[in-house]
């Protein structure tokens, strides 16, 4: 499903237990991918929340179809704890396919930053689900005259570079994050999530035949968990996904415009389950 929000470009697939890919195009870059859509294959940088097999089950087709296309090898960012047997599991891939399976590995732990262009970087955050997880958050990279030297003459600030001085300091500022399948604990812990622009998190149940508590208890979010915590959901853009396939979209649609609260909900883009899988 193609969306624009905030005008940051997505391209979103998920149900829940299935498959989930998160791709932001403009960027070249993508998140999870539990299918993988031709869209994916000019995506250079992908990074995996966790290796559940329903977010990492398409990187084999992903690194053999760009080894194909004469693309470059990709890049992988995945975490510390799944690392060994991420690399473990692509070499077996590799003899599988009989195919050589090229690319580069970034592992990262909860806060380290990843570059993948002078204009974009990502930051990883602990995010709570049934195995080790992990979000990101996405930064526009800006250098800026740091403000002791507002005020000086142009070439005052030459001067002041060829004595080597370092006049500009870089900003990071927060556009877009995915949580990753997580509970409603991750954004207690996150303040930045309440910073950016565009937020993209799962919320798997929307009845209570598995409430809130029960949700949690299966590392998941429930609709509840937001109604609950309209503080902690601010951003201009709220992109809800991975809902459970026994909902129906429009089962779903019909339940968050009867129980959200209209300031949350007006903006809120829900991704249904039965999304078209455009580029497949």
């Amino acid at each position: 499903m193609r969306l624009r929000v905030q005008n940051i470009n997505l391209d979103i697939i998920s149900v829940g237990g299935l498959y989930t890919v998160v791709q932001l195009p403009n960027y070249k870059v993508a998140i999870d991918l539990g299918i993988c859509p031709r869209s994916s294959f000019n995506k250079a940088h992908v990074f995996f929340t966790h290796t559940h097999a329903d977010h990492i089950s398409g990187v084999i087709r992903h690194c053999a179809s760009r080894r194909l296309l004469g693309l470059t090898p990709p890049t992988y960012v995945i975490g510390t704890e799944d690392a060994e047997n991420f690399k473990s599991f692509m070499a077996v891939a590799g003899k599988l396919v009989r195919s050589d399976m090229e690319y580069k590995i970034e592992v990262v732990s909860p806060g380290d930053r990843v570059d993948i262009n002078k204009q974009l970087c990502a930051r990883s955050y602990r995010s709570v689900h049934r195995a080790p997880t992990q979000g990101y958050i996405f930064f526009e990279l800006r250098n800026k005259l740091k403000p002791e030297y507002h005020g000086l003459t142009p070439s005052d600030l030459q001067g002041l570079r060829e004595a080597g001085f370092e006049l500009s300091a870089e900003i990071e500022t927060p556009l877009v994050t995915y949580t990753g399948d997580t509970t409603i604990d991750v954004f207690h812990r996150e303040p930045t999530l309440q910073q950016v622009k565009v937020l993209i998190t799962e919320v798997t149940f929307f009845d209570q035949d598995v409430d809130k508590t029960e949700a949690k208890k299966r590392g998941h979010m429930h609709i509840d968990d937001i109604i609950d915590n309209p503080e902690l959901f601010c951003q201009p853009a709220i992109v809800l996904m991975h809902s459970s396939s026994r909902f129906s979209g429009e089962t779903i649609q019909q339940i968050l415009e009867d129980r959200m609260p209209k300031d949350i909900l007006e903006r809120i883009t829900f991704v249904p389950n039965d999304a078209p899988l455009d580029g497949f």
